[in-house]
């Protein structure tokens, strides 16, 4: 039986980091990613079980690597990769609410 692939968006939530923070990780190798038609990154979900828990015994000492303290990401990094991954959804919105004042005041 194949093992489930999990996207960057369940590696993140598993890992308790940001989306864009699994990204680079990724690009640096260290996090296990693979492509899947170039673009789209993918995790075995038993290679992060092990980042995971490397990580929390990690944290537990107080030697955790700082690209990592992102854990239990605040506010600030969700809405930055909330504004990363919809920034098309919300400049449509934008223009659309626009045209919408422009027709009513002509």
């Amino acid at each position: 039986m194949e093992e489930h692939l999990l996207n960057i968006r369940e590696a993140a939530e598993y890992l308790g980091i940001g989306e864009r923070k699994v990204k680079e990780l990724a690009d640096k190798g260290e996090i296990p990613a693979y492509k899947i038609g170039g673009t789209f990154l993918r995790f075995k979900k038993t290679q992060l079980v092990i980042i995971k828990n490397t990580l929390s015994e990690n944290r537990k000492k107080g030697t955790a690597p700082e690209e990592w303290e992102v854990i239990g990401a605040g506010g600030n990094e969700r809405l930055r990769d909330f504004l990363y991954f919809n920034d098309f959804y919300i400049l449509s919105i934008v223009v659309i609410l626009i045209a919408v004042v422009l027709m009513i005041a002509a």
